[in-house]
């Protein structure tokens, strides 16, 4: 057992160690699927991507409605449409009913200096985060957190960036194939990045935290390279403690002829992250294993972390019914991305923008507060009601790719869900604003190879703002955990940026 990077093992009577890792009990009960694999497994393989992996994961029930779905919405097409409006009208088969949601305003969002009045109080929440986080009864090697996070999008404004700037993209190592969690920042990927944040965290505690990560057979070969090449910092037990799993991939159509593009097959969306995640009872796994939070988020959000004073206050969110935190920034360029709303009800849930009704997409009226793929989620509440994350709704999208003849474009049609949009639907989120400065929200490679400063970011350039975070985000963390006051002053006039 490895003693490597602070973690420090606390043996029961006998010598014994209680509890076995998350990897190998889940692998342990998924054999028979055979779609699960451990980091270990990767790094000490003969093969750059272990077998488990290669297969695609094909579901013909959702093949067969997305061709017969996309035949109807197709022929309902009224003639000499834009392209624009031809994306409305395919697209609003996902809507909700007019006055279904309403978005919510600012002044109803929770705030974090609504969980603390002081510096003081910060450093109070954080001790408090610190033993949630190691306080696991099942595991003596396992805090209480785990990080899952998506690894298999399509990225198509990652590909169209690299076709509009070809000669920066080849400098900087980026292609059209090249999906935002395999940037490049510091010579580290963003994925292994916030992998190794979560791991900081974990072992300045003395514990380990699982990673469950989701490819999908288009990029896993990709992912798996830097796997093998670059992940040598990682202990035994982080490796044993990661999960890959690959999501389900469907066929897309061309939109002029409607004919199914040959050759390859497209992610579903990261609603399959909740739904595999319910199909491989993870949450059931995590809890035997003495895990209580998940923290989920995009690669290119590496910020949202086990952070001990976040852990704190979604501690006290969760005892008050709600089982899902949803962290959120204020929508300063009337951004049409996934947004808070209230639902006829009063409860609260996210919804995707091609989702929204139709009136506020109309109107202009998009939801003041974005979403930032930034969730914290109650695991217990999790595996209690896993069975209802197998109901995705899955919707029809369309997006501009790489056309048949060189040089041109042409819109495809396809599937995809939200991961977010499933699990509130669940968990009764409660929805915090954070300062905009946490939010990286990585979505092309002009965000890491630009050269103009940008005044949201205090005139930094993107590169810069974002090596600053990789260079002082773990010690702020470890100096936080350890107490210090002067990191809490900070974060407290700051209104907790932790930039």
């Amino acid at each position: 057992m490895s003693k490597d990077m602070g973690i420090k093992l606390h043996w029961k009577e006998g010598g014994r160690m209680i509890g076995e890792s998350f990897g190998p009990k889940l692998l342990k009960k998924e054999k028979n699927l055979s779609n699960l694999a451990t980091a270990y497994q990767v790094r000490r393989g003969h093969d750059i991507v272990p077998y488990v992996l290669k297969n695609p994961i094909r579901d013909q029930k959702l093949e067969n409605w997305f061709k017969q779905e996309a035949s109807i919405r197709i022929k309902s097409l009224k003639p000499g449409l834009s392209s624009s409006e031809r994306q409305d009208a395919l697209e609003m088969g996902n809507r909700l009913a007019e006055g279904e949601v309403s978005p919510i305003p600012l002044s109803k969002l929770l705030q974090m200096n609504n969980f603390y009045g002081s510096a003081a109080d910060i450093v109070d929440r954080a001790n408090q985060g610190i033993e949630l986080l190691k306080n696991n009864l099942e595991s003596d090697l396992l805090g209480t957190a785990a990080r899952g996070t998506p690894c298999g999008g399509a990225s198509t404004r990652s590909a169209k960036w690299a076709r509009e700037n070809p000669e920066i993209a080849a400098r900087f190592g980026f292609s059209e194939r090249t999906p935002r969690f395999l940037y490049r920042v510091g010579g580290k990927t963003l994925s292994q990045i916030t992998l190794e944040f979560s791991n900081y965290i974990a072992k300045t505690i003395g514990k380990v935290f699982p990673n469950i990560v989701m490819t999908n057979t288009e990029i896993v070969e990709d992912l798996m390279k830097t796997v093998r090449s670059e992940w040598g910092n990682f202990i035994q037990e982080e490796l044993e403690n990661t999960i890959f799993f690959n999501q389900i991939v469907l066929p897309r159509m061309w939109m002029e002829d409607q004919k199914i593009i040959e050759g390859k097959l497209y992610p579903a969306g990261h609603g399959d992250y909740p739904y595999l995640f319910a199909k491989y009872k993870m949450a059931k796994t995590l809890v035997e294993c003495g895990i209580k939070y998940l923290i989920f988020s995009n690669a290119d959000e590496w910020l949202w972390q086990a952070d001990p004073v976040m852990i704190s206050i979604a501690h006290e969110l969760f005892q008050k019914g709600n089982h899902m935190v949803i962290i959120g920034v204020e929508n300063i360029n009337n951004q049409f991305g996934g947004g808070f709303v209230e639902k006829r009800d009063g409860t609260q849930a996210l919804v995707e923008a091609p989702r929204l009704p139709w009136s506020i997409v109309k109107e202009k009226k998009a939801p003041i507060a974005l979403n930032t793929t930034f969730y914290a989620m109650d695991v217990e509440y999790l595996a209690a009601n896993e069975e209802k994350l197998l109901n995705v709704n899955k919707s029809m999208i369309v997006k501009e790719v790489p056309g048949r003849q060189l040089g041109c474009t042409e819109q495809i049609f396809g599937v995809d869900s939200w991961a977010g949009d499933v699990f509130s639907e669940v968990l009764n989120p409660a929805f915090i604003q954070w300062p905009r400065l946490n939010f990286l929200g990585i979505k092309d490679g002009g965000f890491i190879s630009g050269s103009t400063p940008v005044d949201g970011l205090g005139g930094r350039t993107y590169l810069h703002y974002v090596n600053e975070t990789v260079a002082t985000f773990p010690s702020t963390m470890r100096r936080l955990i350890n107490g210090d006051r002067s990191v809490a002053e900070f974060l407290f006039r700051n209104g907790y940026s932790y930039l």
